[in-house]
């Protein structure tokens, strides 16, 4: 567990100094939450592409080798601007000041609450064997099959489905290999999944919450959408009624079963928390990343000054989501839109050129990859 805690720590404080020297203007909540989508994508593919080239031992000492350098380099352009650090302080002060406050500590209440529910639906060791907990819809045996796939290391030549060999991988898949490469690093495989699971979380949760925060311009309001955001499920709470009787608790009865997609009752009011935030990894990667970067891209369309360097940030991002989560980019398209339509775009013509382009350069051979994948296998694995 050390070696991954130490891995997301230095990715995390690389990215917040990149993000603080590319964007100085950006209000420091944005500037986690960019920074957070930054380690999302690069603890994916970092270390794939270093086993790819290296192998999966050799790939461990050279990731740590190349995020210490990229540290480095950040650190050292940190030392020697005065003004930056200055800026800083003065942006950490008043987000330290604000983090006392009830708002605040809601969004940490429901840190709490998603690290709970994500060990809840995770790998859990009984007679000898690893068991997936909760209503995991059958997902965690899923990437558990894919992550330690990666993990022996007889899936980095040819990728394909451990289940179906014969399969060419075509989903995205690079959650797993985080989790699957951590534990090859030394950390226990429910371990892998659960740090992962939360740093996605943390980065949802700071994101939406100053997404909505600014939207409503209420950081009040802004929690409470959250919430209902949390508990959304067609009604599905009124389901407890049923089963709070027959159990010892009302907090069994919630625990017993995901109350939002109960088979043997009929009810299917799919609650995001218990049917996406919990049990899809892939999915709920891709919808960090997504409100991350639309929380972005509305402060760099609001700010008066147009930073080029943020679009092409958030461009590069973006275009690194295909193979991590390619429901992001369905995500994107349906906030980025708007956000430029509303907000004047020809004024920020060159930065949308920018994000357009690199996030296309680095996201379409990603995407025409998936497609040679599925076109091999009959039926595929998803319909493209």
């Amino acid at each position: 567990m050390i070696a991954a805690l130490a891995f997301f720590g230095l990715g995390g404080a690389w990215a917040l100094l990149l993000v603080r020297r590319l964007i100085p203007a950006l209000p420091f909540a944005t500037s986690l939450g960019t920074a957070g989508v930054l380690l999302l994508v690069a603890s994916c593919w970092l270390p794939f592409a270093l086993a790819r080239l290296l192998g999966m031992q050799a790939s461990i000492p050279a990731a740590f080798t190349v995020l210490g350098l990229l540290f480095a380099v950040e650190a050292v352009a940190w030392q020697r601007s005065p003004s930056r650090r200055r800026r800083t302080v003065r942006l950490i002060r008043p987000a330290l000041a604000r983090a006392a406050a009830g708002p605040s500590l809601g969004v940490l209440g429901l840190g709490a609450f998603h690290a709970w529910g994500h060990w809840l639906h995770c790998l859990h060791p009984r007679d000898g064997s690893l068991w997936s907990a909760g209503a995991g819809w059958e997902d965690q045996s899923f990437h558990a099959a894919l992550a330690t796939s990666f993990a022996h290391g007889d899936n980095l030549g040819r990728l394909s489905y451990p289940h179906l060999p014969e399969w060419p991988l075509g989903y995205p898949f690079l959650p797993d290999f985080q989790a699957g490469w951590l534990h090859v690093a030394g950390t226990p495989l429910p371990q892998a999944f659960w740090l992962g699971n939360v740093l996605a979380s943390g980065v949802f949760l700071l994101s939406a919450a100053a997404l909505l925060g600014g939207w409503l311009r209420s950081r009040v309001a802004g929690l409470v959408a959250l919430l209902v955001w949390h508990l959304a499920g067609g009604f599905g709470l009124a389901a407890l009624a049923i089963l709070g009787p027959e159990s010892p608790s009302w907090a069994s009865a919630l625990l017993a079963r995901d109350y939002a997609n109960d088979w043997e009752l009929g009810l299917h009011f799919h609650n995001l928390t218990t049917a996406i935030v919990w049990p899809m990894r892939v999915a709920f990667f891709g919808l960090a990343a997504a409100v991350a970067l639309t929380l972005l891209l509305r402060r760099l369309v609001l700010g008066t000054r147009r930073r080029l360097a943020g679009f092409a940030l958030a461009g590069a991002a973006a275009g690194g989501l295909p193979l991590v989560s390619a429901h992001a980019l369905v995500i994107l398209s349906c906030t980025v839109i708007p956000i430029a339509l509303l907000h004047q775009p020809w004024r920020r013509r060159a930065g949308w050129i920018a994000a357009t382009l690199i996030g296309a350069a680095a996201a379409l051979p990603q995407v025409a990859w998936t497609r040679v994948q599925l076109a091999q296998s009959e039926p595929p694995f998803l319909r493209w």
